[in-house]
């Protein structure tokens, strides 16, 4: 695509995906990266810790084959994401994308079982983690090991706003992503 030193921005598994890549390629062809909400292991208690328990009552509906718990779960998932609910249509539109992963895809991508614990301190690249203080999915606490892994990091957790700050608040998470971008 011929982009130089992108901003890799990755949102709750979104993460995973961005330390996979650097995992794999290193950081040198990216600017930085931005974790939202993130996650940065799994499969593992450690992993399981960060989770809130009403995101962990809702897992075995993720991977179920049958539709109606599979939608309810999803749905559930959905209504956790946020403190203020989107309308409507825009959940029903999520729901839809989510639903357009079979359940065994699902089940896949929590199958992993790794941690980044070694990789966090070897990411000499600018980081901000955003985590929306009322999230109901992921523990705030979670930035704090992101913070002790990369302590270069910039840190925001915003306030009134849950798991998908992005949508709550768009205006502020614009603000802090395009101050940071700054920095590059």
């Amino acid at each position: 695509m011929g982009l130089e030193q992108p901003l890799l921005c990755g949102w709750s598994y979104g993460s995973l995906v961005i330390l996979d890549y650097i995992r794999q390629h290193g950081e040198n062809a990216i600017g930085g990266m931005a974790v939202v909400d993130g996650l940065t292991k799994l499969g593992s208690e450690a992993a399981l810790a960060v989770f809130t328990p009403e995101l962990l009552s809702l897992v075995p509906g993720f991977f179920a084959n049958e539709v109606e718990e599979s939608v309810r779960s999803l749905q559930s998932l959905l209504r956790l994401c946020f403190l203020r609910q989107p309308r409507s249509e825009d959940m029903y539109r999520m729901l839809g994308y989510n639903l357009a992963v079979p359940p065994h895809v699902r089940q896949a991508l929590f199958s992993r079982a790794f941690d980044n614990d070694d990789l966090l301190p070897r990411i000499p690249k600018p980081a901000l983690l955003v985590h929306g203080a009322e999230d109901a999915v992921v523990k705030v606490s979670i930035v704090e090991q992101h913070k002790t892994g990369m302590p270069h990091a910039q840190l925001q957790v915003m306030s009134q706003v849950g798991h998908a700050p992005f949508w709550e608040d768009s205006v502020r998470f614009n603000d802090y992503l395009r101050q940071f971008c700054r920095t590059l």
